[in-house]
């Protein structure tokens, strides 16, 4: 068996709208991200969703970042969670709970800005189970993937989870060793890919995504976009994607096409002084692109 090198018609892939669309048919993407310290890469991934046609998006994160946040970006729905010491913790999970229940999130992207304390990563493994529970669809990505146990995952026919790993996240989660060599690159992602059974988005230079047998290099992006917060804005679009019915394979590759381009677009401009919101900021314009 050997890969398949997928070439995707993205114009097919991409989420078209009828006239009387609504908010609520856009796709209700909920965000579990941020803490004290780092509210900001939640706003990243959050607006990044928005960016991308969610038509609704509910971040849930830390109770104290709530009114700053409420004031500086309306569009977003900022539910709070109980915290400790500034970094949501394992009592968060009842809330997360209920806001599931509450809000029938389409799709969730779980981890920017979560930080590593031990109750969160209590809180992580609460919720990835629950998510394989009730079968929500979920991109993993930043500190849900520094602190993932891949058991809690479990195993189902179709994937729930893309998981967006640099290669230092790779080795972690995956226990082996990385080279940035492409061809090891490739053939370790479809190595895991094939084993775990999930979507897994290698992050680099020419972006690996695999799922089953199948492999996904993505050619669009720079070296601009070495710069905090891009990773917790590909997050978002994925989600996104995902919460507007694109299935989690084409919504990773999608997203990784589609965050690259929008940096490139960024990179014409900014050229090294490019930021995480940059990309935000070019990702309508490069919808365009499909419409």
């Amino acid at each position: 068996m050997h890969e398949e090198y997928y070439m995707p018609d993205f114009a097919k892939i991409f989420p078209l709208r009828a006239l009387d669309v609504h908010k609520g048919s856009c796709g209700r993407v909920g965000v579990i991200a941020g803490s004290v310290s780092m509210a900001g890469a939640a706003v990243l991934t959050a607006r990044a969703a928005l960016r991308a046609g969610s038509g609704l998006v509910y971040l849930m994160t830390v109770k104290e970042a709530v009114p700053l946040i409420n004031i500086q970006y309306p569009e977003i729905i900022v539910l709070p969670l109980i915290s400790k010491k500034g970094f949501p913790g394992i009592l968060s999970f009842k809330q997360i709970e209920q806001y599931v229940k509450q809000y029938r999130f389409n799709s969730l992207a779980i981890g920017p800005g979560l930080g590593q304390q031990e109750e969160t990563k209590e809180l992580i493994s609460d919720v990835i189970r629950m998510c394989s529970l009730k079968k929500i669809k979920s991109v993993l990505d930043a500190d849900c993937l520094n602190l993932l146990n891949v058991q809690d995952m479990g195993s189902e026919k179709e994937p729930l989870f893309v998981l967006t790993p640099h290669l230092k996240e790779f080795e972690r989660v995956f226990g082996i060793k990385l080279t940035n060599n492409q061809e090891c690159r490739v053939k370790k992602t479809r190595e895991v890919a094939l084993t775990c059974g999930q979507v897994i988005l290698l992050k680099g230079h020419n972006t690996v995504v695999g799922f089953k047998d199948k492999i996904y290099i993505n050619n669009t992006g720079n070296p601009g976009m070495a710069t905090a917060g891009a990773g917790d804005v590909l997050t978002g679009i994925i989600s996104s994607l995902t919460g507007q019915g694109v299935n989690l394979y084409d919504a990773a590759v999608l997203g990784a096409y589609l965050h690259g381009r929008s940096a490139d677009y960024a990179y014409e401009k900014y050229g090294y002084g490019l930021i995480a919101s940059d990309i935000i900021n070019y990702l309508p314009g490069t919808l365009l692109d499909f419409h």
